[in-house]
């Protein structure tokens, strides 16, 4: 794991997109340089409380430090999954806080925002956004943005890649 999180810190890249010959050995041999087991899905229902949706998709912010965003994805690495939490202004749409680990844990969501917070305080009521996942649905997420004063918002129920500030983030 250590070393895992090392490589992709020092480089800024997995160890599979560490260089040009790995691409190609995995284009001559199909199943090369990838992990021998699949991600599973973490999009599994839960019975923790839904915050209600406060931006209901209007994703232009006035002001930086008054809205972000949060997310989590996954990277493969030669030695499996890594997950990277990440927490994003929505004014600025850079990234504030983040934080890796071996599996999407409450605990990942709250090192991505316990970063951003002391990088970045911002003033009480900053509105939390992100999805409805376990992560950031559970009792130490919550009392989390309760301790830093920040409200939490969750997006309605949408297919995978759909977010509206997502493909803003993405867009050239």
């Amino acid at each position: 794991m250590a070393s895992r999180m090392a490589a992709v810190e020092a480089t800024g890249r997995s160890d599979r997109q560490a260089s040009g010959a790995d691409r190609d050995a995995s284009a001559r041999h199909p199943g090369a340089g990838q992990a021998a087991f699949s991600r599973c899905d973490h999009r599994q229902q839960h019975a923790l409380p839904i915050a209600p949706n406060l931006l209901s998709r209007n994703f232009t912010v006035a002001w930086a430090n008054t809205v972000w965003a949060g997310d989590t994805t996954y990277i493969p690495t030669r030695e499996g999954w890594l997950y990277l939490a990440v927490a994003l202004d929505l004014f600025s749409r850079r990234i504030v806080g983040w934080a890796m680990g071996e599996a999407i844990t409450a605990e990942l969501a709250c090192r991505a925002l316990d970063m951003a917070w002391h990088c970045r305080p911002p003033a009480p009521g900053l509105i939390f956004q992100s999805d409805r996942g376990s992560q950031y649905a559970s009792a130490a997420f919550t009392a989390r943005l309760k301790e830093y004063g920040m409200r939490a918002s969750m997006s309605r129920k949408e297919t995978a890649g759909t977010s509206p500030a997502r493909r803003r983030c993405s867009d050239p």
